[in-house]
């Protein structure tokens, strides 16, 4: 995800003036939980005329590998980049063009991970945090940041295990 952030601060400008959007795509981070959040967004939007605070995708079973370009980058992070460099290309909203403005939606509806980085909700039982999730939530802050309504109470926060 650093070298994205840099790729995403790079070009992302020449990309607005032209018109285009910058669209996070590869490897197995990006669409899953992307794709989902912005259908279920879509669906509750059209269908409800409500936008959306958060959604969770909890995904139960995937079939794939980790290909070479993805073990590749996993190595080059620690090698590349300095310490904390992950993390900050992986906060919430770190590649996203704009930021959420009110603290309404800064804060989840549900309770947070607790000491095992698990959480318990209701209609999903119990959902863990998993290692990737970083990468997960930069990406679905970025769509947002690209496609959300100007309503600073909306976000698209999401918890993939």
């Amino acid at each position: 995800m650093p070298w994205v952030q840099d790729m995403i601060r790079e070009y992302h400008k020449s990309a607005q003036a032209s018109g285009a959007k910058m669209i996070v795509t590869c490897g197995l981070d990006a669409v899953p939980p992307d794709l989902t959040t912005y259908l279920a967004v879509s669906h509750i939007r059209k269908t409800f005329n409500t936008p959306t605070r958060e959604v969770i995708v909890s995904l139960q079973e995937i079939r794939g590998t980790i290909s070479s370009g993805t073990i590749n980058s996993m190595a080059s992070v620690y090698t590349l980049y300095e310490p904390g460099r992950y993390a900050e290309a992986t906060a919430p909203f770190a590649i996203s063009p704009r930021k959420p403005t009110s603290e309404k939606a800064k804060t989840s509806l549900f309770p947070g991970s607790g000491f095992f980085r698990t959480q318990t909700l209701d209609v999903l039982s119990r959902v863990v945090a998993r290692e990737g999730q970083g990468n997960d939530t930069a990406i679905v802050g970025r769509s947002w940041g690209l496609y959300a309504p100007d309503d600073p109470n909306t976000t698209n926060r999401r918890i993939w295990a």
